[in-house]
């Protein structure tokens, strides 16, 4: 938390249970910011939301939800994609429109889905080692981590310098992973798992 407060610096807040732990530091960009108070807990069913981004298609799943427009129209935008998420599960990124990274936690089943927007806006990184998982916004969120190495990935500093565009998940740092842009990646039972959910139509006008 105290590495990423400089990037959210109106709030902080940690939710932890068992062997998971969530992190969210706020900077608040909309007027529904002010109504967050993430990490987002659903009480009956103890999934856990962390939501970093915007969404610019409210009314259309508040429609979408079959929820009280003039009520959920000063929701947060977290409490939406909770919302939407309990509905459709790792289906719902697809719903979204704006710029976002995405954490949600089913604890029960020990499963957790990671998600970007399609143009990738908003980054998103995970380690894994061993027996522990973890993942930041920020590279350096994750650097605070113990044993993950801080190591450079002299491959893609290579593509960098070159021009190469950037594909696939590797990034800047050895063992420190993207979600790719328009991506969910599900972690379960100690295996990862990536599927796209949003490819660009090169022939549509």
């Amino acid at each position: 938390q105290n590495v990423l407060a400089p990037y959210g610096r109106d709030t902080g807040n940690i939710w932890h249970q068992g062997a998971a732990g969530l992190v969210r530091t706020l900077l608040r960009t909309t007027p529904e910011d002010a109504f967050d108070r993430q990490p987002l807990v659903h009480l009956a069913s103890g999934h856990v939301l962390l939501f970093d981004g915007r969404l610019d298609n409210r009314d259309d799943l508040i429609r979408e939800l079959g929820l009280p427009m003039a009520e959920a129209r000063d929701w947060a935008d977290s409490e939406l994609v909770l919302h939407a998420f309990l509905r459709w599960g790792e289906d719902a990124a697809a719903r979204f429109v704006g710029a976002f990274a995405i954490a949600f936690w089913a604890p029960r089943q020990q499963k957790l889905w990671l998600a970007r927007d399609p143009l990738g806006h908003r980054p998103l990184f995970w380690h894994r080692n061993g027996s522990c998982f973890a993942f930041a916004t920020l590279a350096k969120g994750l650097f605070a981590v113990p044993g993950i190495p801080r190591a450079i990935c002299e491959e893609r500093v290579s593509d960098l310098l070159t021009l190469i565009p950037m594909v696939g998940p590797e990034s800047f740092f050895k063992d420190v992973f993207r979600v790719e842009p328009g991506q969910v990646v599900t972690v379960t039972e100690g295996r990862v798992f990536s599927r796209r959910y949003y490819r660009f139509d090169s022939k549509r006008e």
